[in-house]
């Protein structure tokens, strides 16, 4: 829950934003549609929808393209 605090107050991601977060094994690319306590759901471009843990959107480098 403390993620998700952090993730409302300083991180410069919105709902609606375009994210690629850069990760070796399991890249992902796609818009936030929803950030919740402890889980943020992202839809790629093909309509598939991922649910990924708030402290890895703090953990990995992302890039935000704001809407």
């Amino acid at each position: 829950m403390t993620s998700a605090l952090i993730l409302f107050f300083n991180h410069p991601v919105k709902i609606g934003d375009s994210i690629e977060i850069f990760d070796k094994d399991f890249p992902v690319k796609g818009t936030i549609k929803n950030i919740g306590y402890y889980f943020v759901h992202i839809e790629t471009e093909n309509k598939q929808l991922y649910t990924i843990p708030n402290s890895v959107l703090l953990q990995k480098m992302i890039s935000v393209k704001i809407n």
